[in-house]
């Protein structure tokens, strides 16, 4: 059915009569609130200021707190704020007109006698001409009534006494003692921070910021007093024990933590006054549990691998492996730095306290190990040494000896050595013309026996070799070692050498050795007749003595002395005609002269060596 203009015009005011109603209640609530809730605020503040509450009491107090102004803001602020707003049930025509028919009474059964008509008038199911007719007369009575003066917001006013005076009070504190609300806010925020009523003193403490110490090293707390008193004694209590604290001066303590090994708390205090509990904090000192190296020494050494464990300084063969395994405590990083070297290297960290660094030993050095801590600004540190031992070259020697009869074959004995092995040995000789140039080189191998040394024998006949008059042989021993780093190194023996003589030098050695022996036989005659005579003379006087008299025996001595000496001038003249006849077939045959010569002297000779002389010597 088609409503009336009238009436949609009351049912427009009626809405906005209920709107205004809900703004008179968020007013009211909103005063009601804040006051509410500045002035809890302002008696938990105050209350926390006078005593201190403990942290099981602030939490109670913040949790009533908030739950007093949530529910106060809810009920009293949102709730009327929502209705305003149309959301949710609000109050119907109905009772929007019995509250305005209460504010003006000559309204009231009008009103509320329109809504009732037109009630039965939606549920009239014949003719509502006369209900609308009805409706249409009473709400032009009512239509210059203005429902929203029904409501004054001004009576709000009165609920300011609930605001005003809380906001006075809590403005008034923020002036001129604006501590009060900060300190006992923050506490009752901070409800698991234990607090203490400020004293006439405090505590300073030198290394509040830092309140850390190396493990094993010793720490020293300096205590200082600021306040309006200074204490005669500060103690500090460690593990339930109390100690004093050292007086340095007025207001100044101080106490000495040794050898700290774990992290220590402890508090200050004097009388009833106390720190908050704090801790000196140690910083794990990085150090080596166990150190073992692996060698893995050169192959060509012969020597097994093997594994040292705790081993400071090492003596290893050039080129061995070295494979550290440090077991480290407290340690996060390990660096090694080689004596010689421009940088440090990393070790391998393996797991949380194991690490593997791999390094070649080429030269002696130190080398130090670097134990990186986070916490600590500068590593620790460790020193070793290496000692690399070189592969050194091997050892020969050798003595030669000449046959008395065949002076052209030569004998050798010699031994060698090497401190990991021997891998050749050889004997060499060059052949170098009368004109100082190199003819022709050979080497000989000969047999290694034993790997590290042995004793060796060779013999050379130079017969062997068609040497020139004028030309000469150098010859030696060459011994190499098996080193595996540097390649094979080689010793040899000091050069030995032989020139074959030319036909003229062979003539004036002869000349020379003629004139030798010359000289020899003309004094050895005379020298034998006289030792001969000598000799018997001595004996026809010694046979008709009865005893040998002192003097007697020293001219038997010096007889047989100068016989030994004749006997080595006979041999030596031998020898040098020995000589001349071996050196004459290379050029000439010998001649007849050195032939008598050399019968004379051999007939000197065994003239000396004659039976009579025996018989004379005996």
């Amino acid at each position: 059915m088609v409503q009336s203009g009238n009436y949609l015009t009351l049912i427009h005011k009626l809405d906005a009569f209920t709107r205004r109603f809900y703004l008179n209640k968020l007013i009211r609530g909103s005063l009601i609130t804040f006051g509410s809730i500045l002035a809890v605020f302002l008696i938990y503040a105050l209350l926390e200021h006078q005593f201190y509450f403990s942290t099981t009491t602030r939490k109670l107090l913040l949790i009533s707190f908030i739950g007093l102004s949530a529910a106060s803001l809810a009920y009293l602020v949102l709730w009327p704020l929502a209705k305003y707003y149309g959301l949710g049930k609000v109050i119907s025509h109905e009772q929007a007109a019995l509250i305005i028919g209460n504010h003006f009474g000559h309204i009231q059964d009008k009103l509320l006698n329109i809504l009732q008509l037109k009630h039965q008038a939606d549920n009239a199911n014949g003719n509502a001409e006369l209900l609308f007719a009805g409706i249409e007369q009473k709400t032009k009575e009512i239509e210059l009534v203005p429902f929203k003066s029904a409501i004054d917001l001004s009576k709000n006013r009165k609920y300011l006494r609930y605001a005003l005076p809380p906001a006075l009070i809590l403005l008034t504190l923020l002036v001129a003692a604006p501590s009060i609300i900060r300190d006992s806010t923050d506490r009752l925020i901070h409800t698991n921070k234990v607090y203490e009523r400020d004293a006439p003193f405090q505590f300073i403490m030198n290394a509040e910021e830092d309140l850390s110490v190396l493990q094993y090293e010793d720490f020293l707390l300096n205590v200082t007093t600021e306040g309006s008193m200074a204490p005669a004694e500060v103690f500090i209590e460690i593990d339930n024990y109390s100690y004093r604290l050292r007086k340095d001066n007025d207001g100044v303590f101080s106490y000495h933590f040794k050898n700290v090994q774990d992290d220590t708390p402890f508090r200050i205090y004097a009388g009833p006054v106390s720190s908050p509990e704090m801790n000196l904090a140690v910083i794990k000192k990085p150090g080596i549990l166990s150190f073992d190296i692996g060698l893995d020494y050169p192959a060509y050494t012969g020597r097994r691998d093997e594994e040292l464990n705790n081993i400071d300084d090492l003596v290893v063969p050039e080129g061995t492996l070295l494979t550290w395994d440090i077991q480290a405590a407290h340690t996060e990083a390990l660096e090694v730095f080689f004596e010689g070297h421009s940088s440090k290297l990393n070790a391998e960290r393996i797991s949380e306290d194991c690490f593997i660094l791999k390094a070649r030993a080429s030269r002696d050095g130190r080398y130090t190990l670097y134990l990186n801590n986070s916490q600590l600004l500068q590593p620790d540190s460790v020193q070793y040494g290496i000692r690399v031992v070189q592969d050194r070259y091997p050892g020969i020697r050798v003595e030669s000896f000449t046959d008395s009869l065949e002076k052209t074959l030569i004998y050798f004995a010699g031994n060698t050595d090497d401190d990991y092995g021997i891998r050749s040995l050889t004997f060499q000789y060059e052949i170098i013309d009368d004109k100082g140039k190199v003819k022709e080189i050979k080497k000989d191998g000969l047999a290694v026996p034993h790997p590290k040394q042995f004793s060796y024998t060779y013999a050379f006949d130079l017969l062997t070799i068609d040497l020139q008059p004028g030309e000469q042989i150098q010859y030696y021993f060459e011994v190499h070692d098996n080193d595996g780093i540097h390649g094979s190194k080689s010793s040899r023996t000091p050069v030995m050498n032989y020139r074959k003589p030319t036909a003229e030098e062979f003539d004036k050695k002869e000349d020379e050795n003629n004139a030798d022996i010359q000289v020899n036989l003309e004094k050895s005659l005379k020298e034998t007749k006289d030792l001969q005579e000598d000799m018997k003379r001595l004996r026809e006087k010694m046979m008709q003595e009865k005893k040998a008299e002192w003097q007697d025996k020293k001219e038997i001595e010096k007889l047989i002395e100068r016989h030994h000496q004749l006997q080595s001038q006979m041999q030596e003249a031998l020898e040098k005609f020995q000589e001349n006849i071996q050196n004459q077939p290379e050029h000439s045959k010998p001649s007849e002269e050195l032939l008598e010569k050399q019968k004379k002297v051999q007939e000197l000779f065994n003239e000396l060596m004659s039976e009579e002389m025996k018989e004379l010597m005996e």
